[in-house]
């Protein structure tokens, strides 16, 4: 039998990718959203964040990302950064 954690209840891979898509989409998305994301944030795709924010940081090109972008960007960012929150409060 696997242990189960209660952290991984708060976490959605589908509202990861569509941040995602509409940030490698519209790059200019990452400076509103920023303030509620950290790398630790993206419980499923953390590399793919991480790429994307350092080519947005460098003024390069993102890379792509396959998926329907987020209708509300800044909404999804805020629901994943309180999915994290809720992840540090059940592994503590």
């Amino acid at each position: 039998m696997q242990p189960y954690h209660l952290s991984a209840e708060f976490v959605d891979p589908d509202a990861e990718r569509s941040l995602l898509v509409a940030l490698a989409q519209k790059p200019d998305l990452y400076f509103t959203v920023i303030d509620f994301l950290a790398p630790e944030t993206f419980a499923v795709l953390p590399t793919e964040f991480e790429a994307i924010a350092a080519a947005i940081e460098d003024h390069q090109p993102p890379p792509s990302v396959e998926g329907i972008p987020a209708q509300d960007p800044l909404a999804t960012a805020k629901r994943l950064g309180d999915l994290y929150q809720r992840r540090l409060l059940a592994g503590s």
